[in-house]
């Protein structure tokens, strides 16, 4: 159990005995203590990377076997998610980064958003004997009702209601694990996060994909479920420190808008970096018919699999190396370095990829490596550039800036691929946005080496705070 100590002044004799390693704001932990937050939040990350493997793998299967177009499926998996993201995620990190209460400031949404995301899952699982059952309602007078248009509108209704809750956890997590781990284990953390996630991928790639359409609805309830437990059960073993009250809300009804977007994107520091991480989104929004590339080369979902699964273990591997070099050489050269290796992988790709044998040669000899390292860097580049203190109000802004772009080039990306007829060409347009995301963080790095981090410049950190708490177990 994660358990904060409530007597202050036992905490504070404690608390000079432990390095500062060990601190983060009010919260010392011991050794037990770090250990038994890391279970339990690396173990969340496990269900919710499992959840996230539905969106690009299963839900378009789903839609083309109702007969929906790229564009549709762009549009249902990509633009209208993003478009929610991008008005309700600053929102709920506003919130969240403002809201007070004896269970924290970000465990209360993942309490109340996990049953009803939960909910929604399970209803999308079973979104087509629901559609048939509206269907029957629809035509019971004699009326005339397109059958797709039925079972599109009744899986995009479970996808947005899913995504709001979705957001309202998502967000609240990753703001939880910048708030809860202390900096100078964030990058080992964060390693071992990623080798969770690929060990996450290969559970899905190796023992679910292959079954995607045979049991949808089994894998929507289970995988539902499992989340739905660890989440609660998270939320209630994870505890907070005390934060110092939040600053005074701006005068007038427009006055915490001025400062939400005069603070995030007042330095061109910040804006080349929400570019930077928007020109990586909008690269990977192509992601979503990565699944028809394979079978357009003669693969099957199986096989596709397996070599997802199997190359997926030397990718864990490297996840802990990967970590020590990003502490040695700072996130944002492991980012720029990446981004080279990706547009690599991408020509390679490109030209190469035709049958089994290359698709499995490349993806093991260019994408591995970069992948490792990129996973580890990527979100503590986050944590080392944005403020500490308001970080979900920056996060958010990323997110806002990149889900305000993904919704258009989202659906451009559908338009694009029904254009061009041929699967391949995802690999041009991940090359082109990668390119343009390189370019945006060349820029950060450089403010970096002349600035070194200027974090507290906008937000001062809570660790000045008095009252020390202890995590003992």
């Amino acid at each position: 159990m994660v358990a904060i100590n409530p007597d202050h002044k036992a905490a504070d004799s404690v608390a000079p005995a432990l390095p500062d390693r060990f601190r983060i704001g009010t919260l010392v932990y011991t050794k037990m203590g770090l250990a038994t937050l890391f279970l339990w939040i690396l173990w969340g990350d496990f269900c919710i990377t499992m959840l996230g493997f539905i969106k690009p793998n299963i839900l378009p299967l789903m839609l083309r076997e109702i007969g929906a177009s790229n564009q549709s499926i762009a549009l249902i998996s990509l633009s209208i998610p993003n478009l929610m993201t991008m008005f309700i995620a600053p929102l709920i990190s506003v919130r969240s980064d403002r809201f007070r209460s004896r269970w924290g400031r970000r465990i209360p949404f993942l309490l109340i958003g996990t049953p009803f995301l939960t909910f929604f899952l399970i209803m999308l699982g079973f979104s087509e004997p629901i559609s048939q059952k509206l269907l029957g309602l629809l035509t019971h007078g004699g009326g005339s009702v397109s059958p797709r248009t039925v079972a599109l509108c009744t899986v995009g209704v479970f996808v947005v209601c899913a995504h709001f809750f979705e957001l309202v956890v998502s967000t609240a997590y990753y703001c939880l694990i910048n708030d809860v781990v202390p900096e100078a284990f964030l990058a080992r953390f964060l390693a071992l996060f990623n080798m969770v996630n690929r060990l996450a991928n290969f559970v899905f790639v190796m023992f679910i994909l292959g079954n995607a359409l045979t049991y949808t609805r089994e894998i929507f309830v289970s995988i539902s479920l499992l989340y739905f437990i660890s989440f609660m059960l998270m939320g209630w073993r994870v505890k907070e420190g005390n934060y110092p009250p939040p600053a005074p809300r701006p005068p007038g009804r427009m006055g915490s808008v001025t400062t939400y977007f005069r603070e995030c994107f007042g330095r061109k520091y910040y804006v080349y970096f929400f570019l930077g991480v928007t020109f990586f989104g909008i690269a990977s929004v192509v992601g979503v018919f990565q699944v028809f590339f394979i079978q357009s080369i003669g693969l099957s979902l199986d096989q596709y699999g397996k070599i997802a699964a199997w190359t997926g273990i030397p990718l864990l591997l490297l996840m802990y190396p990967a970590g020590a070099l990003v502490d040695r050489i700072h996130p944002i050269r492991a980012v720029l370095l990446c981004l080279v290796a990706y547009n690599l992988y991408n020509l390679v790709m490109l030209v190469f990829a035709h049958d089994i044998v290359s698709y499995a040669v490349i993806y093991s000899c260019f994408g591995v490596l970069p992948g490792a390292v990129f996973n580890v860097a990527f979100v503590p580049l986050h944590m080392k550039i944005l403020p500490r203190d308001r970080y979900g109000q920056f996060a958010s802004a990323a997110a806002l800036m990149g889900a305000a772009a993904t919704v258009v080039f989202s659906y451009a990306a559908g338009v694009f691929m029904d254009w061009v007829g041929n699967y391949r060409f995802i690999f041009v347009w991940t090359l082109v946005f990668q390119t343009l995301s390189f370019l945006c963080f060349y820029m950060v790095y450089r403010h970096w080496r002349i600035h070194g981090d200027t974090r507290d410049e906008v937000a001062p950190s809570v660790s000045d705070s008095t009252a020390t708490e202890v995590v003992t177990s």
